[in-house]
């Protein structure tokens, strides 16, 4: 109760390294986002044309898009689960890691195919199927980088996503024929 402190205060401000950096406001920030653009339009190039199917998939109103959802956020909280159970027997571990890969892969095309779902809603159905992919790209990259939301439309876009990839997936295996 007693203690005294001598002497003078002198606020030195806060190093450099410690402040925040706006994002925004760096050129780097313009640079890396230009890049996954463009990594991500190839992927989407590379995706359709190998499978032509997926450009007739779109993104119904209403129950439609909340079904389209709920099974992507279905998919993306029972497959890790469903792999931790199956890997722990040595038999299911290959499973486990193949289920791993997939779902990472999903993730990432889900935007892609989302993307190219909001391109083809922009233009005319029989317009040019790059040029919906460059523009509907361009619009998930900007709203996925939106400040305070952007965090939430990339989680909504990711799980729509993966929701149409399962349904897509699931509708080409029952139309097999049954060997």
């Amino acid at each position: 109760d007693n203690a005294r402190v001598d002497g003078e205060v002198e606020f030195m401000g806060m190093p450099e390294e410690f402040r925040e950096r706006n994002p925004y406001a760096t050129v780097q920030f313009y640079l890396w986002q230009i890049a996954r653009l463009i990594a991500a339009f190839l992927v989407g190039l590379a995706l359709f044309w190998l499978v032509p199917g997926l450009r007739k998939l779109t993104i119904g109103a209403g129950i439609d898009g909340l079904k389209s959802a709920g099974i992507g956020f279905l998919a993306i909280v029972s497959v890790p689960i469903m792999a931790v159970l199956v890997a722990v027997t040595l038999i299911g571990l290959p499973f486990s890691f193949f289920a791993v890969v997939g779902l990472v892969t999903g993730v990432y095309l889900a935007k892609i195919i989302v993307a190219e779902v909001i391109g083809r809603m922009l233009f005319a159905q029989d317009s040019r199927p790059v040029l919906s992919l460059l523009v509907g790209q361009s619009i998930v990259i900007v709203a996925v980088n939106l400040p305070f939301i952007g965090g939430i439309v990339n989680f909504l876009l990711t799980i729509i996503g993966l929701g149409l990839l399962v349904q897509y997936l699931f509708g080409l295996m029952s139309n097999r024929d049954p060997v």
